[in-house]
């Protein structure tokens, strides 16, 4: 797996999931969370390869246990567990931006918001009548 795949994969999962993955009180962040909830690494990590015993080990000691991430660079693993971890859900796009410009990964467009979408799309039609 390339840098960039494993970013774009994080950012991707981060996307959808739309929260932390945490323990069952919610308290702590987790690899591998409820209800099939993974953390920006977690989800990079294959099922069989996978154990209950990285829990609350950061992506450095993790790294070296799982042969799929030890092609993949550290910075950008530590960087994308940091924002997880500890930054706001809403300000995760901000973060993902700051976090490929500093790991050198292309950064993923922002989602399209359905109603700028709209709005735009009745500009355009009203610029052409």
């Amino acid at each position: 797996m390339t840098n960039q795949e494993a970013f774009e994969t994080m950012v991707r999962h981060l996307r959808k999931q739309g929260k932390r993955s945490t323990s069952a009180r919610g308290i702590a962040c987790r690899y591998r969370g409820t209800k099939g909830m993974a953390c920006a690494v977690g989800v990079l990590i294959p099922d069989k390869e996978y154990s209950p015993t990285f829990e609350g080990h950061g992506a450095e000691f993790v790294a070296k246990k799982v042969p799929t991430l030890q092609s993949v660079s550290l910075d950008i693993l530590l960087e994308m567990q940091m924002i997880h971890d500890n930054d706001a859900v809403k300000s995760w796009e901000d973060s993902f931006a700051a976090a490929a410009k500093r790991c050198h990964a292309v950064p993923l467009a922002k989602p399209m918001d359905p109603a700028a979408v709209l709005r735009e799309a009745r500009r355009m039609l009203d610029a052409t009548a």
